[in-house]
């Protein structure tokens, strides 16, 4: 929540909404997240299942507005908004499709339950050696760091410079 809320290029005055219910109770927040100033906002909404529902779409609005002032103050032409959801959340996914968002991806989140399985892992594939990281060694930790920002640089994760993420870990 506090990386969430008080992370660079994120203005609690300006970028963070909640919604409030007839009784005065917060049933719904919203605000964006785009960590470097790159030309991209990855916009979160939250509501109370059951109850905060119908603040979705307004959340989301709002969001939606705010964004094209912060790519123009990000200096970015043009500026792109992403969101995420899962199946299951259907009004959430009727808001932005709603609002004109599209498919992109879908991931899945899986389980497995442990039962039966040895603690002892198998050994890995002839030419492969697998060790802890070496978190003082500064070469294999630019490595490291570059291998994540390569893996995922179709995803959602959003890249950082080396300095940054290493303070981070």
């Amino acid at each position: 929540m506090h990386e969430a809320l008080s992370g660079p290029h994120t203005d609690m005055t300006r970028d963070c909404w909640v919604a409030l219910d007839a009784a005065g109770v917060i049933v719904g927040w919203a605000y964006p997240h785009n960590a470097d100033g790159g030309p991209r906002d990855f916009v979160e909404v939250y509501v109370w299942p059951g109850r905060g529902e119908p603040a979705q779409r307004p959340l989301l609005d709002l969001l939606l507005g705010r964004a094209a002032e912060r790519g123009a103050e990000l200096g970015h032409e043009p500026y792109t908004v992403r969101a995420g959801a899962v199946p299951t959340e259907k009004p959430w996914i009727e808001a932005l499709t709603g609002a004109g968002f599209a498919f992109l991806k879908q991931h899945a989140r899986m389980t497995m339950s442990l039962a039966g399985v040895s603690p002892v892992a198998p050994a890995p594939p002839a030419g492969i050696t697998v060790r802890p990281v070496r978190p003082h060694d500064e070469a294999e930790m630019r490595r490291f760091h570059a291998t994540i920002q390569e893996a995922f640089q179709d995803s959602d994760h959003r890249a950082t410079d080396y300095e940054t993420w290493r303070a981070r870990i």
